[in-house]
């Protein structure tokens, strides 16, 4: 009977001595799932009428891994939680199909707001029946609010006269946020009145240098350098 509890005594120990050594593979395979990045994806669909041109696709590979349907041509990006979301695209960016001449594109990415990724994202273009015959010239220019000058390449392209439109602010101009995310228009048969602009204000970054100065004052020195030029915001004398 001795040697039969010895013997239980043993494996009862080894058994235990499994499950503590065990214990960190799994804690660490825990840590590993919990770290994984949560992932979301933009997919853009260019509706029933047309297609995404070959240049709008390549310009979503910055963003991330992108996959196309040949079904549909819709387009997707997958994107890391929090990353800044791609450009819609713009009119421009869709090419009709040889049998959609009656129709137009309106909208190339129905409710599209940009922002972060949060959540998966899906986007349509909208057509409609055309509005005229004639076709007139449309502008896109993208400001700096302050400044006036262009943070983006203007867009141009036409439209039939009477038809609404939907245009989107670029996204990711570096060191600007646009102040509106879309803008609508209903074309003019007079170009000069078909202009759409999107203001931007530029980021300031503070940056504090300090100098001591004879007699044991130290100077502070903030700056903010803004897109364009910089000023001098203020100073602080810190005497010691």
């Amino acid at each position: 009977m001795r040697r039969a509890n010895k013997l239980l005594a043993g494996l009862l120990s080894l058994c235990l001595a499994v499950s503590i050594s065990a214990m960190p593979a799994l804690a660490a395979e825990d840590d590993a799932s919990s770290t994984e990045a949560t992932t979301y994806v933009v997919t853009f669909r260019p509706g029933e009428h047309g297609t995404f041109t070959d240049s709008f696709i390549a310009g979503l590979e910055k963003y991330g891994e992108v996959k196309t349907s040949e079904a549909t041509g819709a387009v997707a990006v997958r994107l890391n939680e929090g990353a800044a979301l791609p450009n819609a695209p713009q009119l421009t960016d869709i090419v009709m199909n040889e049998d959609a001449s009656r129709y137009f594109v309106t909208d190339a990415a129905q409710g599209y707001t940009g922002g972060t990724a949060s959540g998966d994202v899906n986007a349509v273009a909208q057509y409609t029946l055309r509005a005229s015959t004639e076709d007139a010239v449309f502008t896109v220019q993208y400001l700096d609010r302050e400044t006036g000058a262009e943070v983006a390449p203007t867009l141009q392209g036409s439209a039939p006269v009477g038809q609404n439109l939907t245009f989107y602010a670029l996204n990711n101009i570096e060191n600007y946020t646009a102040e509106v995310a879309s803008q609508q228009l209903t074309v003019s048969a007079n170009a000069d009145e078909n202009v759409v602009t999107f203001y931007y204000t530029a980021g300031v970054n503070n940056v504090t240098e300090t100098v001591t100065v004879p007699g044991g004052t130290i100077t502070e020195y903030e700056d903010q350098t803004v897109v364009g030029g910089a000023a001098v915001a203020g100073l602080s004398l810190i005497p010691i």
